[in-house]
């Protein structure tokens, strides 16, 4: 087993880029052309344990920070608590195994469709202040509920945690000296990109232009050779958010593996349509 920097969950093993057991270039050739969001189980339940280690042994994750129903179940056994903003996270999380004493409601603006289902829920926090509290109160008092505590909510998960769970595995449009992936990727912060081919050598290194559909590049470090028509993977935390989809592409699949198996995930739900107006 081969760690190259910068590539982790990913690593090179006998010249193959895998992730925990399964190699990438028989994930990719399952995929038959279509990008993926890869996920590693293993990755994944370590950096909810670190969070967790981080904020003194509880910790609150934001629904919005993780995208599969299968992570959001991940980080409810792993005793970690979820914090909804709106009445569709807030479904989210109950779905995904959060008991109501590991639920926490915050938002900016605290809409009364949201506390109506909180409050029915019976989460533990609602973090609301001044005329929000009272708004709760009025809202409780109407429905018969008892009225949920503003304070005692863990700290949030740690920024950073969950970058390096996963990354996107995805073919090349372009190879040396600029790389350009067949997906809708854009660069994240200012820094270089490190990026693997899913055939070593895993010693082979070296500099160049990585960029998306978008057309945004960023500079990026190829460990391993790839030309045109080869896949890569790289690195990167939206593997584990919520995939946004995106008008001009298509939306890449998202892949959690587990051990030697892998499956494809469901898209998260959206939330429901406004129903239609009555005559």
């Amino acid at each position: 087993m081969t760690r190259a920097a910068g590539l982790s969950p990913f690593r090179f093993r006998d010249g193959r880029l895998v992730i925990e057991n399964v190699a990438l270039d028989d994930l990719a050739a399952a995929l038959d052309g279509r990008a993926a969001w890869v996920l590693g189980h293993r990755a994944l339940a370590g950096a909810l344990k670190r969070g967790l280690r981080l904020g003194g042994g509880a910790v609150a994750v934001p629904v919005s920070a993780l995208g599969p129903r299968e992570a959001l179940t991940l980080a409810a056994q792993a005793g970690c608590w979820a914090r909804a903003a709106s009445a569709h996270e807030l479904t989210l999380a109950r779905a995904a195994g959060f008991a109501p004493a590991r639920l926490v409601v915050g938002a900016p603006v605290l809409d009364d469709g949201l506390l109506r289902d909180a409050l029915a829920a019976g989460v533990a926090v609602i973090q609301a202040q001044g005329e929000e509290a009272q708004n709760v109160a009025r809202i409780a008092r109407a429905l018969g509920h008892p009225v949920s505590p503003s304070q005692g909510a863990p700290p949030d998960l740690a920024p950073g945690v969950l970058r390096r769970v996963g990354g996107l595995l995805a073919p090349l449009l372009a190879g040396p000296p600029a790389l350009s992936l067949d997906a809708a990727w854009e660069p994240r912060g200012r820094g270089r990109v490190a990026l693997g081919a899913l055939a070593g050598p895993a010693d082979a290194s070296s500099e160049t232009m990585l960029r998306g559909l978008s057309g945004t590049a960023a500079p990026a470090r190829l460990i391993g050779t790839a030309a045109r028509g080869g896949w890569v993977a790289l690195p990167d935390p939206r593997a584990a958010g919520p995939q946004r989809p995106d008008l001009a592409h298509p939306l890449p699949a998202t892949v959690l593996v587990r051990g030697s198996a892998w499956r494809l995930l469901d898209a998260r739900p959206l939330p429901g349509a406004m129903p239609a107006p009555v005559a």
